[in-house]
């Protein structure tokens, strides 16, 4: 974001906070929903045997809708 600015961005609230700048912004409720996202996971075949990346895929993997969604406390 940049101070001082008519830009606008969308990003989900609980995010807010971590933008350092809380009291300095404006939120509002979008006046619509928002659709389903859909998430991939990506690789280079490269890393396929890497014990970092099969961690790393396997925890992803494990993720579902409910752990994605963002909290419901303000």
């Amino acid at each position: 974001m940049v101070a001082n600015s008519d830009l606008v961005t969308v990003l989900p609230k609980h995010l807010i906070a971590s933008t350092g700048m809380t009291d300095a912004l404006v939120w509002r409720e979008l006046p619509f929903t928002l659709p389903a996202v859909h998430l991939d996971m990506l690789w280079h075949e490269r890393d396929a045997r890497s014990p970092a990346h099969k961690w790393l895929r396997k925890h992803l993997e494990g993720m579902n809708t409910t752990t994605l969604k963002a909290p419901t406390s303000d």
